[in-house]
């Protein structure tokens, strides 16, 4: 059940009766992981295809539906939240290392220990040793909510993944904030995400999303009834399922080259005491 809430629908289109007659879809070793589809923010460092929309246009990957370009928003609905912690290759070994050079979702491991301490986030890459911060391996947290999109049929019943990380790491703070606030399951509430004006630092600039409650003008608050026990079955699943979801990060600002618009930026942002990153 699980795999067929994730992944993302290649068309709109109805599977022909001659696929159906064929049986079980036998994928072997594919069913051992679970990618979900994923929202991307476009940067200005964006190569292609990205490099096509404006900066700061919302896209859900892999289908290439564009959900919001700036300044518009969209609503939404977590239904379950996961953090992950990584240790990512500098941007300098692109080409020759892999993006992502471990991983976890042990809380207690060394990666996430080195994620939330500031004085132990970067490291020395073996393979290209610098004493360059921007040229050393760097640990990171990441906010991981698998969200319903309301309003695109494509999406209909399909959660993706919004993953919160390095200068974003904040934002996915404050939308687990909003959600504790509601008092109420995660899956219950409907909220709003925006792209707009880039973030800006003294490391440069980059484009996130923004997300806050819905006025009455523009949503209810809540899902109704039979979006309720939808979203709670998808929950569960979510919840059963979680050591197999491979989120792909490939496309993310992590891997994205350094430039003027640089979202490898404030990675400070990761280290609070809060308990953001503890899995609803």
């Amino acid at each position: 059940m699980a795999n067929e809430l994730i992944l993302a629908k290649p068309t709109d289109q109805e599977v022909p009766d001659y696929v159906l007659a064929a049986g079980d879809a036998d994928l072997g070793d594919l069913d051992v992981y679970i990618s979900p589809a994923r929202l991307k923010i476009v940067q200005g460092t964006a190569r292609a295809p990205f490099d096509e929309y404006d900066k700061g246009t919302a896209v859900i990957l892999p289908v290439m539906q564009v959900l919001a370009r700036p300044g518009e928003s969209f609503l939404f609905t977590p239904v379950f939240m996961f953090p992950e912690w990584l240790l990512v290759n500098p941007l300098s070994t692109q080409g020759e290392l892999p993006m992502i050079r471990e991983r976890t979702f042990d809380k207690s491991s060394e990666l996430a220990e080195r994620a939330k301490d500031p004085a132990r986030r970067y490291q020395s890459c073996p393979e290209k040793p610098s004493q360059d911060m921007k040229n050393q391996m760097c640990y990171v947290e990441a906010l991981n909510f698998m969200c319903v999109i309301h309003g695109i049929p494509i999406m209909q019943g399909v959660p993706i993944v919004m993953s919160f990380q390095k200068g974003e790491h904040f934002s996915g703070r404050k939308l687990a904030t909003l959600i504790k606030m509601r008092n109420a399951k995660m899956y219950a509430g409907i909220y709003v995400a925006s792209t707009g004006a880039p973030r800006r630092n003294a490391d440069g600039a980059w484009y996130g999303v923004d997300c806050t409650n819905p006025t009455s003008e523009v949503s209810p608050t809540w899902v109704d009834v039979t979006s309720f026990a939808l979203f709670g079955e998808m929950h569960d699943g979510l919840k059963a399922e979680k050591d197999r979801i491979m989120v792909n990060y490939a496309d993310t600002d992590l891997g994205e080259s350094a430039g003027e618009d640089d979202a490898d930026t404030d990675l400070g942002e990761s280290a609070g005491e809060d308990d953001a990153s503890s899995e609803f």
